[in-house]
């Protein structure tokens, strides 16, 4: 009942939403008691930088070494690497994603699964989101099976952390 007054976290950053609004009868089942009102509004959009990165597979056996060479040595960057298989299914119609609400679905189940691990804040950060010349290592991979991986760019500042360039990637097969 009344004005409600509220703000909302965590939203991406230039997308558009629709706030709804809408009365409801809390003493006939909470059936609609009004017209539904809706505004539209869009995000601000995210810093973007022009780096790209260029990513060596080096397979053996069941392991890769991914060598990861940004063009800006500043920028964070965030790695995946997974079953190609998933990549497609996920970002098919069947699947339902974009190739980037998959890449960040991803990347925010990393970044969850490191807080229930108990990793601070910080540390996740630390972990998750790189910066400069790397070479990065995956082993136990299964055998002959194609991989994809998927990098990205990132802006990390006192707003939030925001997908900063597209998100590029290739294959490889162990």
């Amino acid at each position: 009942k009344g004005v409600v007054e509220g703000t909302f976290s965590n939203l991406d950053a230039g997308c558009d939403y629709y706030l709804l609004a809408f009365g409801v009868d809390p003493d006939n089942e909470y059936a609609l008691s009004s017209e539904i009102s809706k505004t539209p509004f869009t995000t601000e959009a995210a810093p973007q930088s022009d780096a790209t990165f260029d990513v060596t597979a080096t397979v053996e056996k069941n392991t890769v070494e991914l060598q990861v060479v940004p063009s800006d040595k500043q920028i964070y960057w965030h790695l995946m690497t997974i079953q190609k298989e998933s990549i497609d299914y996920y970002t098919s119609e069947e699947g339902g994603m974009t190739l980037q609400s998959f890449y960040m679905r991803y990347t925010q189940q990393e970044i969850d699964s490191l807080l229930q691990a108990g990793y601070q804040p910080e540390e996740v950060i630390d972990a998750i989101f790189l910066q400069g010349d790397l070479t990065l290592t995956a082993k136990g991979l299964d055998a002959y099976t194609e991989y994809g991986y998927l990098i990205a760019g990132f802006v990390l500042d006192e707003d939030g952390t925001y997908l900063a360039t597209p998100i590029t990637g290739g294959t490889y097969t162990t």
